[in-house]
């Protein structure tokens, strides 16, 4: 199952799907061509507002280009028939309208049971998200509600999450109600010992096998304080967030968090940029690495090949030595993925490679330097400096983490160069070129490789000839040089050997 769980998923002033924060094409990704969606009202003996609604919500899909074979609707009417209308469904569609008219509707029909067995597409509207949590937070919202003693607040949902979305905040937050401001007087004091998310219309909360996403601005009240946690066109991984052993941490610690953002890169199409920032005391700064192949840090559903837990190596070195980093992980996860993470100034290219890569690493150089270092000195708590700063990667990303390292030792005073493709270079440019960069202040090399299969040992042969070079021109206490002969050429190989150089770049 795939939820989308949205304030309100259309554009204010025009019927058609809200393009912010990528949701049309997170649909259209998830959704077969002419799918059977199923429209599932708020009220169920309101059948001609439910009519209007359903109708308007269908024209707004195919004005961005979607068919349905069929589009149908459950209410009141049909209410006997549910159980073969979800099940005949690809997309679901729970409706916006009052909270708890909706939920004693979903309570009727049974549909947390019969969505036990449903794998399609849940999209939530409004009071529809609100419905959807496993503990609904039934924010009063008509006359008198506020003020009666028997108005239910909390009530059982359908438990697709633990999270209590608040919709439409750009457009209530200054609302009152029985004399009462709706956050400050009602909001804010429920929300004690519980966090609730605000969104604004064209934010969602994503949901896709376990994993929870904030897409687009997005608030937090918890304890009575409200809180920004994510900007708009960013996302926040909402696992540390959620966490219920928060409550248990040292008084003054901040939660983890994982923070996604595209990043416009001049003249190419945006990257994806994600940053792990770990658990932290307030107003404690850290060091930072910035990583290639961002898409394989951090968790497998990201990545096609492995993961290399980054955070997880973070938390221990945390528990190990009482010091963490924050790690910002670059997407490489694309077609320019060599372009990228290949310099040019090296050298040529061996013949093998010329007619597959066209060199552009200098590019992704000045765009890390230029665009996502700035946005991330801006944004997060990072310590800056060289001695704070260090690069990491393997294979090609690795070449690029050698190639960072010398060509800006000024900023970097650390580089991960796990299975370096060396190769891709005669062993007499890369001697040259070593010798062209300056290096008044020399950055410490974390050298790593194996020979544990065929491409590792390829890339082995050569790696063991750059480190008989570097032996002679490069001083002994600013290199390790780390053999595993085991170790193949993959993410699981790379995983024990980052925890290495984590501790070796904080230990300092």
């Amino acid at each position: 199952m795939i939820c989308f769980l949205t304030s309100s998923p259309f554009l204010e002033n025009e019927n058609r799907l809200n393009p912010a924060n990528g949701l049309p094409e997170e649909l259209r990704k998830s959704l077969r061509p002419n799918c059977a969606a199923l429209f599932i009202c708020s009220d169920p003996d309101g059948h001609e507002r439910t009519l209007f609604f359903a109708q308007a919500v269908k024209e707004a899909f195919e004005s961005d280009g979607f068919s349905f074979d069929s589009f149908e609707i459950l209410d009141g009417l049909n209410r006997e028939h549910a159980e073969a209308l979800v099940r005949d469904a690809d997309l679901i569609i729970l409706a916006g309208g009052h909270v708890p008219t909706q939920n004693r509707f979903f309570r009727e029909i049974s549909l947390r049971e019969l969505l036990w067995s449903f794998d399609g597409v849940i999209l939530g509207i409004s009071a529809g998200t609100m419905n959807a949590a496993e503990i609904v937070y039934s924010q009063p919202e008509e006359e008198g509600e506020a003020i009666d003693p028997a108005y239910q607040r909390f009530l059982p949902g359908l438990g697709l999450t633990k999270v209590q979305i608040l919709p439409h905040y750009q457009s209530t937050r200054h609302d009152t109600l029985d004399g009462l401001r709706v956050f400050e007087d009602i909001a804010y004091p429920d929300s004690m010992a519980r966090a609730f998310f605000a969104l604004p219309d064209g934010s969602y909360l994503h949901i896709h096998k376990g994993r929870e996403e904030l897409r687009g601005e997005a608030f937090m009240i918890r304890d009575g304080v409200l809180s920004r946690i994510c900007k708009k066109e960013e996302c926040l991984e909402l696992a540390a967030l959620t966490d219920p052993s928060d409550a248990k941490k040292e008084p003054g610690m901040l939660p983890e968090k994982l923070v996604r953002m595209r990043v416009p890169y001049p003249g190419r199409k945006a990257r994806v940029v994600r940053v792990y920032v770990p658990e932290r005391k307030r107003g404690e700064i850290l060091p930072v690495i910035y990583m290639s192949d961002g898409q394989n840090l951090f968790d497998k559903e990201s990545s096609g090949f492995g993961c290399w837990y980054v955070r997880e190596a973070v938390r221990e070195e945390r528990k190990r030595s009482g010091k963490a980093a924050i790690v910002v992980g670059i997407h490489n996860g694309n077609p320019e993925r060599m372009e990228d993470l290949t310099p040019e100034s090296i050298g040529e290219l061996i013949p093998e490679a010329r007619d597959e890569i066209q060199p552009r690493g200098e590019a992704f150089a000045d765009f890390l330097l230029h665009t996502v270092m700035p946005r991330i000195e801006k944004r997060f708590p990072v310590k800056v400096g060289r001695e704070n700063t260090a690069f990491c990667g393997s294979s090609a990303g690795g070449m690029m983490a050698f190639f960072l390292a010398l060509r800006y030792p000024e900023v970097f005073s650390y580089a991960g160069i796990m299975s370096p493709a060396f190769l891709l270079y005669s062993q007499a440019d890369l001697e040259a070129w070593v010798r062209s960069v300056r290096q008044e202040e020399k950055p410490f090399l974390y050298l790593s490789s194996g020979s544990g299969d065929p491409l590792e040992k390829e890339i082995f042969d050569r790696f063991c000839e750059m480190c008989v070079f570097l032996d002679t021109h490069w001083p002994p206490e600013k290199m390790v040089q780390v053999v595993r002969p085991e170790q193949i050429h993959h993410e699981d190989a790379w995983e024990p050997v980052f925890q290495d150089f984590l501790h070796m770049f904080l230990k300092g």
